[in-house]
């Protein structure tokens, strides 16, 4: 219980964080309810579904530190999960903080993740670089299975390697 606990205040940091500038910006935000679920509920939520569904089971992992990524990685892919989604969602509040570094940071976590499993891996990415394609196929590069844009920008767009 104390991870889940420590999961809702994360979360509601995060659900308020910046939005006194915006006054209408908490709107946008779905209540997430039932949705909260600590690191070992989603583990057992993927290992149910692996268990019981005929189809691929796609785990979405979602962190900020390496240490973090790699050990949840692991699990999900002892859970059951037929791949995984890495999704970084990283947004640099450092100003000395360039383009090229952030791309690293990427980059990184791919390997890092890529290097600790050996199930399919999809990088998910946001639409705030500014060359989408130089980027994906860096992560291909890297080892990605595939990447993927779910933004208003771009269509949806998956990429696997043969």
């Amino acid at each position: 219980m104390k991870s889940r606990s420590r999961t809702k205040l994360n979360l509601g940091f995060y659900k308020t964080y910046g939005t006194e500038s915006y006054a209408e910006a908490l709107t946008y935000f779905p209540d997430t309810g039932d949705y909260q679920f600590a690191p070992e509920e989603y583990l057992e939520i993927v290992a149910k579904a692996a268990n019981k569904l005929e189809i691929p089971v796609i785990a979405s992992l979602n962190g900020i530190t390496p240490g973090g990524w790699i050990s949840y990685a692991k699990k999900m892919a002892e859970a059951g999960a037929s791949a995984l989604e890495l999704n970084v969602y990283y947004i640099p509040t450092n100003g000395t903080m360039t383009g090229v570094d952030v791309e690293k940071r990427y980059i990184e976590m791919l390997k890092q993740v890529r290097g600790s499993v050996k199930i399919p891996v999809a990088v998910k990415l946001s639409p705030f670089f500014s060359s989408i394609p130089n980027m994906a196929q860096r992560l291909v590069n890297e080892g990605a299975d595939g990447w993927y844009s779910l933004t208003g920008s771009i269509s949806p767009i998956l990429i696997l390697k043969n």
